[in-house]
């Protein structure tokens, strides 16, 4: 979703504290642009089970739930997650905010700290972010997927290097991986051999 897109954003609020949610909806309440709406769960299995329903474009996560506290809270999320992670913690641990940042978190926000356009910045900027770590990621596959193609022609079986060479399959892959070959006859060749020199041996009548 480009930040230029003009539509509601929908987040998953996951917060147990009904007083930290009465907040954020004040702080968020009002017209404003882009329009932010949410859904609220209590917990992380109620988070999980309303992932596998429902599809928002960013999770708003609280590491103390009733079952779950801590970095753990946002392993176990990460986990089943693909949209954008933000944490909103009423702990100010730099510590654990650089651990969030680095295990995947967007951004870290101290709730008592947070006003309206310091969410609603984080907010976009997490998204736009996420957004753009997915387009790579996707890019940096099609890569790895195109690196791993080897032209071989469908007749002689010799390989097609970028510069147009043409190389022995037996070569380049002794080349590129260090793959010794030892030579042998299978049953299926050594018979249409054999069958050859049979046919070679025939005297015209």
């Amino acid at each position: 979703m480009s930040l230029h897109q003009n539509r509601s954003i929908k987040l998953l609020f996951i917060e147990d504290n009904d007083e930290d949610v009465v907040l954020f909806r004040e702080i968020m309440g009002g017209r404003q642009h882009p329009d932010i709406i949410f859904d609220r769960v209590p917990s992380l299995a109620d988070a999980i089970a309303f992932l596998r329903e429902y599809t928002p474009d960013l999770i708003l996560l609280d590491l103390n739930l009733p079952d779950s506290r801590g970095i753990r809270t946002f392993e176990k999320l990460f986990e089943h997650a693909t949209q954008a992670i933000i944490v909103l913690s009423g702990l100010n641990d730099e510590e654990l905010a650089i651990e969030a940042v680095h295990k995947g978190a967007q951004d870290y926000l101290v709730k008592w700290e947070a006003d309206r356009k310091t969410l609603t910045r984080s907010i976009l900027y997490a998204i736009e972010r996420h957004r753009l770590l997915k387009e790579l990621e996707a890019a940096q596959r099609e890569i790895q997927s195109l690196r791993n193609l080897i032209p071989i022609c469908a007749y002689c079986k010799r390989v097609r290097h970028d510069d147009g060479y043409w190389q022995h399959l037996e070569s380049y892959l002794s080349q590129v991986s260090n793959i010794d070959f030892s030579h042998g006859i299978c049953p299926d060749c050594y018979t249409k051999l054999e069958s050859d020199d049979m046919d070679g041996a025939q005297m015209p009548s």
